[in-house]
């Protein structure tokens, strides 16, 4: 059946396997009258369901924040992994730390095997500190990760660590949660 772009803002119940070829055959004459609304496309969401909308605009993935103080090993988060025997991801791991005159972003990347956890940094961008470190530790009998974030500005300020986490590849098909700790 063909569709027209504007008729595309209803398809909320695909099934795994489908894809989306859109061909513009609108008679519409207007910019509005060409506009998809993507939010209503269903998305296979990380928990392996369906969702009809899922917001993109500020973190992709889990996220959570909360304020570590300067110079000190704070624990940041718990990422568990749901039910099942199988116990192996790999997540994407951003940050954002601010408070005061300091304002640093970092990217890691985090792996899970049972019960070895690496972190990795891929990047960062430091205004103000002089350093962000983050450690992992994994619980096998709790199926989760423990990130311990410390954070040292020249100001000794208190700041605000946003974390965003997006699950890249997870053995099984879990649902993954992040607590903020």
């Amino acid at each position: 059946m063909t569709r027209y772009i504007e008729d595309l803002n209803e398809n909320t119940a695909p099934v795994a396997g489908d894809y989306l070829i859109c061909y513009d055959a609108s008679a519409g004459s207007t910019d509005k009258d060409r506009k998809v609304n993507i939010s209503k496309f269903a998305i296979l969401a990380n928990a392996g369901t369906f969702t009809a909308r899922q917001k993109f605009s500020v973190a992709v993935g889990l996220s959570g924040s909360k304020s570590v103080t300067n110079n000190s090993a704070t624990a940041l988060c718990d990422i568990v992994i749901g039910g099942g025997s199988a116990l192996a991801a790999a997540y994407l791991v951003g940050i954002t730390v601010q408070g005061g005159a300091n304002s640093s972003a970092q990217m890691w990347v985090l792996e899970q095997a049972f019960s070895a956890a690496t972190i990795t940094k891929l990047s960062e961008a430091l205004f103000g500190h002089s350093s962000i470190v983050i450690t992992v530790a994994a619980n096998t009998g709790s199926r989760k990760v423990t990130l311990t974030i410390t954070q040292v500005n020249g100001t000794a300020t208190t700041c605000t660590v946003e974390i965003s986490v997006l699950p890249l590849m997870v053995a099984g098909d879990p649902t993954i949660t992040l607590t903020m700790l």
